[in-house]
């Protein structure tokens, strides 16, 4: 919510991995709140289609934000190592992958909520994930919120070679990592 995410990747990428000038942060969101949820999906009330909306111009700011982290970190007079996408996911990542046929993920962050749009976005995200590759998950295992934990079930914990890890200070943070095959 607000860019926290991306930005904290930023400064990570900067710290860990300072002259990788490959490494390209693709941050995706509508800027409108959730979306997608269904009558079913809806628990409680304050969790619901349009919540964490920010306002008007919100992905101007992000852009900003990140540019500004990017100068101030090693390597920071190489600009354009981020994108902020503005769109539906079910859409925009499906367009940039497109737009990128070899296009390779390190990292994915999910914070969707529904099932419908996480179940979309994680599909095309498992073709494109690197062995070592990371999943996390934001709301993972949470009774009002069950998407994220529920598509891990259906697509993922069957599966050889992949290990879950939960965040001790935030249980509903976990990572997915893929291991080497």
């Amino acid at each position: 919510w607000r860019g926290m995410t991306p930005i904290l990747c930023e400064n990570f990428r900067a710290i860990y991995e300072p002259l990788n000038f490959q490494r390209h942060i693709y941050a995706f969101d509508t800027f409108e709140g959730y979306k997608g949820f269904s009558k079913e999906e809806i628990k409680v009330d304050d969790i619901s289609n349009g919540t964490y909306g920010v306002e008007q111009g919100y992905k101007e700011t992000l852009d900003t934000l990140l540019n500004l982290h990017e100068k101030n970190n090693a390597m920071g007079h190489i600009h354009g190592k981020h994108s902020v996408i503005q769109g539906d996911v079910t859409q925009t990542i499906p367009e940039t992958l497109n737009a990128n046929p070899g296009l390779t993920i390190a990292l994915a962050f999910f914070d969707l909520n529904c099932y419908q749009p996480t179940l979309e976005s994680l599909k095309l995200v498992l073709e494109r994930l690197l062995n070592g590759g990371v999943l996390a998950f934001w709301q993972f295992s949470r009774k009002e919120i069950q998407a994220e934990s529920q598509l891990f079930l259906e697509l993922i914990h069957q599966q050889k070679g992949y290990t879950l890890h939960k965040c001790k200070s935030y249980p509903s943070l976990v990572y997915i990592k893929k291991e080497m095959q």
